[in-house]
């Protein structure tokens, strides 16, 4: 109920000390969200705008520090104007910035129907934000009300929806409440209710009206989702709140910042959980299922002794058809199955390859058995971390938690905790040297601007396109011409020149390497080189 039209009104109340400071600043930092920087030279508040499709907020922030990179500068024209008063329309949810030469309207009807228009005194369009249809210069009309008298709505109505919806300004969430006060099923129809109880409820919502314009305290509730909502007034059926402030502003703050925290936390929690109980099961199951080794023991049984009656019959290349009749070595009559496209002697030849798989089966099970069983111990420890997520930090905890069980779920690893050998391609070539090369254009950028050191030796196939091959040097010492050949190799090999018989390849300190300015992708020069003529080859080839 952050856009709700009670919570709208406490805060623009609360704002009003702002009057008779000056917009110094207007910006965003994504396209959610604008920010408004007002100061009296003594002092300086932010007000954050929230215009999301999952809900809308008026923040007061008093610090807030603007980002370096990826702002927009926006109503330039309105920067240095003095706030002249802040007001809420008496019947819709926009609040209005009155200057001495413009407006500011802020509209909050929820998606995308909020937005920010500025209008200049004789209210023509002089700027906007997320607004749709709207042009600049164009004169702006403010939206007229089209929320009815409760009395108006069709007799098939329920008195929730339309006590919600009317021009009462209640909202659905304290529909519910007032039906709860007044022991009026909220489900019932406005044909069904009385004049008497209609009164009721009317009576009811002015004097709930009242209670939430004259409260000091702010309620946070959690619903059987996890999700919190803010109420001004002490709610039926929702328990004790899990919070409690003095502040509308501290209100409005934690349950924008817990909102922002849940709409990525949610999901991922609930994501992580899935894997981890899906892979709990089935490591469960594949303890269980090899329990019952006599009855794994009697199967492996069974087929050595019908491979051994098969190949003990005359005339091995017969084809019996789909089962034959033999006696067993105790002197009893069997049936065996066979595969009456084999002969006798293929037919044998199957039960024998049978029973070396499952006994190879079964060996491979007792093997992993451990394995397994480490592996639940693990899945079942990240489960119970995973429920133990503290409130306050959840987000910072998921986080780390995830990283430290990244390989019990199906999550790619982030390209910037990989390594550089999970980056690059890695070639040891023996006395402690390691050459990394580079997989594509952007790849060589990094591997060349960012990975290499001054002094590593940076290789690439002269006159020819190719990946970039940095070899790294530890201390002072150069490696000896039969390293540097075979970086040279590996660079060339990974050159449109691969196919040569020798190729050329350019090799020279990094702090040599730079990258002008606007070059392209994996584009550099060098200002020193020394060149070595190698055949490009990989040294698993040599």
């Amino acid at each position: 109920m952050l856009r709700q039209y009670y919570t709208l009104e406490k805060i623009v109340e609360k704002l009003k000390f702002l009057v008779g400071f000056q917009l110094c600043d207007c910006f965003t930092q994504d396209r959610n969200s604008l920010l408004l920087e007002f100061s009296d030279d003594v002092s300086v508040h932010h007000i954050q705008l929230f215009l999301s499709t999952a809900y809308d907020a008026v923040l007061l922030r008093d610090n807030f520090a603007r980002a370096r990179a990826n702002t927009v500068n926006l109503f330039p024209s309105m920067i240095g104007e003095t706030l002249q008063d802040i007001v809420l329309s008496p019947d819709d949810r926009i609040i209005t910035m009155e200057f001495i030469n413009s407006k500011m309207h802020i509209v909050l009807f929820g998606g995308s129907r909020s937005s920010v228009i500025a209008v200049n005194s004789d209210d023509i369009i002089i700027d906007s934000f997320k607004s749709r249809g709207l042009e600049t210069g164009s004169r702006y009309s403010m939206p007229e009300p089209n929320a009815m008298k409760l009395a108006d709505y069709p007799e098939d109505t329920k008195i929730v929806d339309a006590l919600g919806r009317c021009d009462m300004l209640i909202g659905k969430p304290y529909a519910r409440e007032i039906c709860a006060r007044t022991e009026i099923e909220q489900n019932r129809q406005l044909s069904d209710l009385s004049v008497s109880e209609l009164d009721m409820i009317s009576t009811a919502s002015i004097a709930f009206r009242k209670e939430c314009a004259q409260t000091e305290e702010f309620f946070i509730y959690e619903n059987n989702d996890g999700t919190e909502v803010l109420s001004f007034v002490s709610l039926s059926g929702k328990g004790e709140p899990i919070h409690i402030f003095d502040s509308v502003h501290k209100a409005v703050y934690h349950r924008v910042v817990n909102a922002l925290k849940s709409s990525g936390f949610l999901p991922r929690y609930k994501n992580i959980l899935k894997q981890l109980e899906r892979k709990q099961h089935k490591l469960t199951r594949n303890l269980e299922l090899p329990q019952d080794e006599q009855k794994h023991e009697e199967r492996i049984n069974k087929y050595k002794m019908w491979a051994e009656l098969l190949i003990s019959q005359p005339d091995q290349r017969r084809k019996p058809g789909e089962s034959i009749e033999l006696m067993s070595w105790e002197g009893n009559m069997l049936t065996v199955p066979l595969d009456k496209k084999k002969n006798i002697s293929e037919n044998s030849r199957h039960y024998f390859d049978k029973v070396k798989a499952q006994k190879e089966a079964a060996n491979i099970r007792k093997k992993r058995r451990p394995k397994i069983k480490a592996e639940l111990k693990e899945v079942t420890e990240a489960l119970a971390n995973l429920e133990a997520i503290s409130e306050n930090r959840r987000g910072k905890e998921l986080d780390k938690l995830e990283k430290s069980i990244r390989h019990l779920l199906n999550i790619p690893m982030k390209y910037e905790d990989k390594t550089p050998a999970e980056k690059f391609k890695t070639f040891d070539l023996g006395e402690g040297y390691t050459l990394y090369v580079g997989k594509n254009s952007a790849n060589n950028d990094e591997l060349t601007m960012k990975f290499a050191k001054p002094n590593d030796l940076w290789f690439h196939a002269r006159g020819s396109s190719g990946s970039h091959a940095v070899l790294p040097i530890q201390g002072s010492k150069n490696p000896h011409k039969q390293i540097i050949k075979k970086a040279a190799s590996i660079a060339a090999y990974y050159s449109k020149s691969k196919n040569a018989k020798y190729t050329p390849v350019a090799y020279t300190y990094k702090k040599y390497v730079r990258k002008p300015k606007g070059a392209a992708v994996g584009s550099v020069v060098i200002a020193r080189e020394e060149v070595v003529m190698v055949e490009p080859k990989l040294p698993a080839e040599g």
